[in-house]
């Protein structure tokens, strides 16, 4: 409940100062109070708080209110008043207080009294002020009249007269009404602040003369009166529910400054800022957004009334700004009231915008720059609009600049928008200002066809390019919409052809950011039509080299692309004459650098190629930037992807240039970013001098676009330096600039996600599946393969990185190229987790070339660490352990050249891992030859562990969790939700060792050899305290404990078939138990089934002559020192060995085809197989004990030396 005590929202002031008067009526004498402001500004909740206050302290309250119509009869509101008294008062306390005659009830129009005439007026005054007086003698009394600008003339004066002989008593009288009413001039005057008529406009301002008005009808936004009283109780927008009214009477406009003398007056304006917040909070129950409470305060001025309707519109789920029936009804009134010559030239205001200049206004409407000061004091006066320096005005709120302009006619519009370009793009003498290119432009656009199509391009493409040079991406776009709709509009004769074309060309480069491709696309169909016309062979090429760039994205296209690419070829680099390509169609590239279309195969790319090197040059040598920037910029999105960032860096210095010569100053700063993006991915570590310098030319160059861009350039630097509160910090700072900025896209599509998710895999916090899933889905990720399959290799979850990976490659349409290295680190991955050979070769021919590379996709939002990295898992992943240490140790000088913490300690683990296993090495005869030869065994461990526990040291500085298990898989290592990774295979932030407590590989895994080093936890802890002999599952991991070594694995079913054998030493168990050991003995009965032979006599044959001959020559090569044909040799005898025991038994005994028996020894001899070779890694010397006691055949049995005892 609103009291003096507790005033409304802003009103703190105001409600002091009423109180006060209030005080002073209780215990003193009253007065005369007046309280005024707009419509729906809180006039009236404000006296209400001033009644309850006035009740509580016992004083009576009166009441009445004006009436907006012509049929209210004489002193109504004092009739209100009166009849209060007579029921307020005791039958015997009213007849006291009221005098004799008929003053009383000639004001009561009771029967008998007749009418009270001019000459009885003192009369009626003198009695109702003699009855207040009388009432006063027992209480305070409080009299309030609202809405006194609809007053009659004799209310007025008796409230006058009353005011006037009742200073000593305790009597206060308070009154409401709205002053911006009052306050001009009557009659429609085109007169000044006093209401003097001004001498007519000359007939060169038709905009200010009323011919409407002159021919004697009512103006087109007059309205009638509404009759009939406002009924129900007040309300804070008294009298708003009439669109139009009457307009106050000269008599009252006279009487309310006279009484303004005598009285106290409190003008109440528009909330603020704060103000409003709170009250859009409190009206919609939930907290709006700091752009939202801005935008509400510019457009309401802060009247509480258009505050609560715009708070009710967004609370339903409307948009806040719009306009609600209640605000606009408000509005129409107040237009309704206006002086015409004022409301004209407001109209035309309303045109220019919020804000306006005086002297462009003056030029628009064609009249005197002295006639329009004077009806802009008169706006002034009215608080319509509010005075600023140098001639500018602005709205005082922009609700009543968009009813203005939504009254004006279409055509009328039109021509003041034309008369906005004319009187800006040719100034006079009388100084009008330059606009905005913006402002301008959409005046070109909104004058219609009062402008020439040409002009009105001319002026949107540029507001475009102004927009872009702030790096204003929705603005732009906006504008090349509107030029190009203009552009296929008009005839030929006023906007040609070509142009078009490269607006539309704009557009498209435009769209494609936002993804719009559906838009993208009908404009390439119409743009393709349309350029064939024109006849100029380059800009066909920027056409069908644009189509070229977007073929992979729109496959639709991809016939029409290649028939445009092929004319275009044809037309510019062959020669029509002699059939060869031009003098200067491939020109040689710089010292250094590859022809563009070296390495591939795609003809199309080649005239692609060829096509740009051509245009480039022609727009090189005529001076034609304009062609030249759109050259680069194409060339630079053709080419991206590993190998291209030198001729990318040469690309964006030419731009440079370009930019510079245009003043397109914050498209340069964007080439700036790709330059040093461009170094970065060249592993040179003078990006870092140019990142810098960048910095410090966004900060410098005020434009605010580029703040959140800079933002996540900072967060993405600041992760790949190690600095994650920093990057989460700056993160968090482009989320909050975003919020202001909706033409930004970045906190808005899936990159906010990528970088997320990114941010998060390098510290070792992998998101779980689903929950990367979800994100993914819900920002509309178009590649989730592609991110899913990294973060589940990074889990360890090898199954699931393997079949993203596969379903990434079964893709229809492939990847775009800024996508490719992403693309080419998750093939790395998979081929260091299974150990494909073929895979791991294909990734292999891609990365050798690129020795001194970092893997850089997305425009640099993603940095996947240096080449030689992925590189050395991969040959790590094949067991090629030289190699593998050769790259990781190229990998670990990159991170630190670059000052890349992270992709140091994770190079320097999988080193440490590499060095350990090839220090250890327990592979094949020829390998353990090798090994031995070197030497270097004992060296390899010790230089492993130096670089174990530099790597352990500094990812704990950094906070990082980094699995050192193995030279395989993941940069980082997290948990499957619910478990926690053991203490020596992660280091915590902190540095300490955690117990063992879990895994997170998949439960069930059985991948393939290697997977189980990219799931495992493993903590190899010969000084802990666990049983001589343990094999036990604990639902989670396997924890395998023997020679006083422990371990953890994940759980896999080859671990699961020798916890069976280990608990029934010495007994032959069936294959066929093992693979359903839930199953019993139905099961192995049932699988005990026959069939015929695998191999006959003469294939058994076969393989007996080829494995004598691998013999004879293994030793023949080993004799001539040849390791790596006698390896060769090696890996062939292997491959036949396993062969052969897949089709024999024990002892050479025929297996039989189609066998169920069969079938579970091969799968469980598999199991077990793979199995073991895990253990060869984690723990050699238990893959020694079992291989030397477990069989494994038809019948699986585990034969241990001696009584064996084994904790299960």
């Amino acid at each position: 409940m609103t009291t003096l005590s507790d005033p409304p929202l802003g009103r703190k002031q105001a409600a002091s100062l009423l109180s006060a008067e209030v005080d002073r009526s209780m215990t003193s004498h009253g007065g005369l109070l007046l309280v005024t402001g707009e419509a729906g500004i809180g006039k009236t909740t404000l006296v209400t708080g001033a009644v309850r206050e006035a009740r509580s302290r016992g004083a009576l309250v009166l009441a009445g209110s004006c009436w907006d119509s012509a049929h209210a009869p004489g002193h109504w509101p004092w009739v209100q008043v009166v009849r209060g008294l007579r029921r307020a008062l005791p039958e015997e306390e009213y007849r006291s207080a009221v005098p004799h005659g008929g003053g009383i009830a000639a004001l009561l129009g009771e029967a008998g009294a007749g009418r009270a005439s001019d000459d009885d007026a003192f009369a009626v005054y003198d009695a109702v002020t003699t009855a207040l007086v009388g009432a006063a003698q027992a209480r305070p009394v409080l009299v309030l009249l609202e809405d006194l600008h609809w007053a009659d003339e004799a209310s007025l004066r008796l409230l006058e007269f009353v005011a006037h002989h009742t200073w000593f008593e305790r009597l206060l009288v308070v009154g409401t009404y709205r002053d911006v009413e009052v306050e001009f001039p009557a009659g429609g005057s085109a007169g000044g602040p006093g209401g003097a008529p001004a001498s007519r406009p000359p007939s060169r301002s038709p905009d200010l003369v009323a011919p409407h008005d002159a021919a004697g009808t009512a103006d087109r936004r007059e309205a009638p009166p509404v009759p009939g009283p406002t009924t129900g109780p007040p309300t804070s927008e008294p009298g708003a529910g009439a669109p139009a009214g009457r307009a106050v009477a000269p008599a009252v406009r006279a009487l309310l400054p006279t009484l303004q003398s005598r009285a106290t007056t409190i003008t109440l304006t528009g909330l603020d800022r704060d103000d409003v917040g709170t009250l859009l909070a409190r009206a919609a129950g939930r907290e709006p957004s700091a752009a939202l409470v801005t935008r509400v305060h510019q457009r309401t001025g802060g009247n509480p009334f258009f505050v609560e309707q715009a708070a009710r519109l967004w609370a339903s789920g409307g948009p806040a700004l719009a306009m609600t029936p209640g605000v606009s009804d408000v509005l129409a009134r107040r237009i309704s009231l206006l002086p015409p010559p004022v409301r004209r030239l407001l109209e035309a205001a309303a045109v220019l915008g919020r804000e306006f200049s005086r002297p462009v206004l003056a030029s628009v409407v064609a009249a005197p720059s002295a006639l329009v000061d004077a009806l802009l004091d008169q706006a002034v006066t009215g608080r319509l609009v509010t005075a600023g320096g140098a001639g500018r005005f602005c709205f005082a709120h922009d609700l009543f600049r968009e009813a203005l302009y939504d009254g004006l006619p279409a055509e009328d519009a039109r021509r003041h928008h034309a008369a906005v370009v004319r009187a800006v793009r040719v100034p006079g003498d009388d100084g009008v200002p330059a606009l905005d290119p913006a402002d301008l432009a959409r005046h070109a656009y909104l004058a219609g066809s009062e402008l020439s199509p040409g002009t009105a391009v001319e002026l949107l493409t540029a507001a475009a390019e102004n927009a872009m040079s702030r790096v204003a991406g929705d603005e732009a776009t906006r504008h090349l919409r509107r030029a190009y709709e203009v552009a296929v509009a008009a005839p030929p004769t006023e906007v040609a052809p070509g142009r078009t074309v490269t607006v539309a060309l704009d557009l498209i480069g435009q769209l494609g950011h936002l993804a719009e491709r559906e838009e993208v696309t009908t404009l390439y169909r119409e743009t393709a039509a349309l350029v064939r016309t024109v006849g100029e062979p380059e800009l066909l090429a920027r056409v069908a080299l644009a189509l070229h760039a977007d073929s992979s994205s729109l496959p639709e296209l991809a016939e029409a692309g290649e028939a445009l690419l092929r004319e275009a070829h044809r037309r510019l680099v062959v020669q029509p004459s002699s059939g060869e390509p031009a003098a200067d169609a491939t020109p040689a590239p710089a010292p250094g650098t590859q022809p563009p279309s070296s390495g591939r195969s795609s003809e199309l790319t080649v005239l692609a190629d060829e096509l740009t090197l051509r245009t480039m040059a022609l727009a090189r040598s005529g001076g034609d930037d304009a062609a030249l920037e759109f050259l680069l910029w194409a060339r630079h999105e053709a080419i991206w992807g590993l190998g291209s960032a030198a001729e990318r860096e040469r690309l964006m210095e030419e731009l440079l240039g370009v930019l510079s010569r245009t003043g397109n100053r914050g498209m340069h700063l964007v080439v700036r970013s790709l330059r040093w993006v461009a170094q970065l991915e060249q592993g040179n570590a003078a990006y870092r001098a140019h990142y810098l310098s960048y910095l410090a030319a966004v900060d410098g160059a005020g434009i605010p676009h580029l703040r959140p861009a800079v933002a996540v350039d900072r967060s993405i630097i600041g992760a790949m330096r190690g600095e994650f509160a920093e990057a989460e910090r700056q993160l968090a700072r482009a989320t909050a600039l975003h919020d202001g900025q909706a033409d930004w896209h970045f906190m808005t599509t899936f990159m906010a996600v990528h970088h997320r998710t990114v941010l998060e895999m390098l510290q070792g916090r992998t998101p779980s599946g689903e929950e990367l899933r979800a994100r993914l889905t819900e920002s509309g990720y178009p590649y989730p393969d592609v991110l899913l399959g990294i973060a589940a290799f990074e889990r360890g979850d090898v199954e699931e990185g393997l079949l993203h990976t596969a379903a990434a490659r079964g893709r229809s349409g492939g990847f775009p190229r800024d996508l490719g290295p992403l693309w080419l680190r998750l093939r790395a991955q998979a081929a260091a987790a299974s150990g494909d050979r073929e895979l791991g070769e294909e990734v292999r021919r891609e990365l050798t070339p690129h020795p001194d590379a970092w893997l850089v996709s997305y425009c640099g939002c993603d940095v996947s660490g240096p080449a030689p990295l992925w590189l050395g898992m991969v040959e790590a992943g094949e067991g090629r352990w030289d190699e593998a240490v050769a790259a990781l140790t190229e990998a670990v000088a990159a991170a630190d050249r670059l000052e890349a913490r992270p992709w140091a300690v994770l190079a320097r683990a999988r080193l440490a891992a590499a060095l350990e296993q090839r220090g250890g090495s327990a592979g094949p005869r020829v390998g353990k030859r090798r090994a031995a030869g070197s030497g270097r065994g004992d060296d390899d461990r010790e230089r492993a562990a130096l670089l174990r526990e530099a790597a352990q040291r500094e990812a704990a500085e950094l906070g990082m969790s980094v699995a050192f298990d193995r030279p395989g898989l993941r940069p980082g290592a997290a948990a499957v939700p619910g478990h926690r990774p053991p203490a020596a295979s992660a280091v915590p932030a902190d540095g300490t060792a955690a117990r063992p407590a879990g895994s997170d590989g998949p439960a069930g895994s059985d991948g393939p050899a290697g997977s189980d080093e990219a799931a495992a936890r493993a903590t190899d802890s010969p000084r802990a305290r666990h049983p001589e002999r343990e094999f036990r599952h604990d639902g989670a991991v396997w924890q395998l404990t023997f020679g006083g070594r422990t371990v953890h694995l994940p759980d896999a079913k080859g671990l699961r078939d020798l916890h069976l054998l280990l608990a029934h030493p010495g007994e032959a168990v069936p294959a066929v138990r093992l693979l359903s050991p839930e199953g019993g003995a139905a099961v192995v009965a049932a699988h005990a089934m026959g069939g015929d032979d695998v191999l006959d006599e003469q294939a058994r044959a076969a393989y007996k002559r080829r494995l004598g001959t691998l013999d004879d020559e293994i030793d023949r090569a080993a004799l001539l020192g040849d390791d790596d044909r006698a390896a060769e040799l090696d890996r062939e005898r292997e491959a036949l060995l396993a062969e052969l025991r897949a089709a024999a038994g024990l002892a050479g005994r025929s297996r039989r085809l189609g066998d169920n028996a069969e079938r579970a020894r091969k799968t469980v001899t598999a199991r077990i197989r793979d199995t073991l070779r895990r253990l060869d890694v984690r723990h050699p010397e238990l893959a020694s004990h079992l291989r030397a006691t477990v069989s494994t055949g038809a019948r699986c049995c585990y034969q241990p030396p001696d009584a064996t005892r084994w904790q299960l």
